[in-house]
């Protein structure tokens, strides 16, 4: 692995964080994970006024099925100021899916989406969020785009058969 002060020049980055913050994208980018969660930590540890590496270590959390309320700690103080950021808007709306807090889950995830092209993780949250609070036209509309994403998803398909069902 290259040493991430390269990226700004001879000498180590004085921000606070930053050493952090760049050690734990390229750990990501290695998919070394919990090497990067580590990094992520002691950048927001060292800085936390550093948005990146909160919305990254956010990230990092929500691969934890057990860690919704500290993506959420991470987040929230980011979203007066970021509110069009996929990452935070993204990661609010995965972090109250986990919560099963299904209304606020759906909000965020139909804003997300409209920041950026969504993948089928999102539209089936999205979807899944839509179903469980009886929203079965909205439900069906992102799984259907979820499909056009990506054809084979069997769990999808009969997903989708059991919302024609209940019609």
């Amino acid at each position: 692995m290259l040493a991430p002060w390269r990226h700004f020049g001879r000498s180590r980055p004085s921000s606070p964080g930053l050493l952090g913050l760049v050690r734990g994208e390229q750990f990501w980018n290695l998919g070394r994970f919990e090497e990067a969660r580590v990094e992520l930590e002691k950048a927001v540890a060292e800085n936390p006024q550093l948005p990146p590496a909160r919305w990254k270590l956010a990230n990092a959390y929500l691969r934890e099925p057990q860690q919704p309320d500290r993506v959420l700690e991470l987040l929230a103080p980011l979203e007066q100021a970021f509110p069009t950021q996929f990452e935070v808007v993204a990661g609010l709306g995965f972090a109250h899916y986990m919560k099963e807090a299904y209304d606020r889950a759906a909000d965020y995830l139909a804003k997300a989406r409209q920041i950026r092209p969504p993948d089928t993780m999102l539209l089936n949250a999205l979807a899944d969020a839509h179903q469980r609070l009886g929203n079965t036209d909205a439900a069906r509309e992102a799984f259907q785009h979820s499909l056009e994403l990506d054809p084979g998803q069997e769990v999808v398909k009969n997903r989708l058969a059991a919302l024609a069902r209940e019609q």
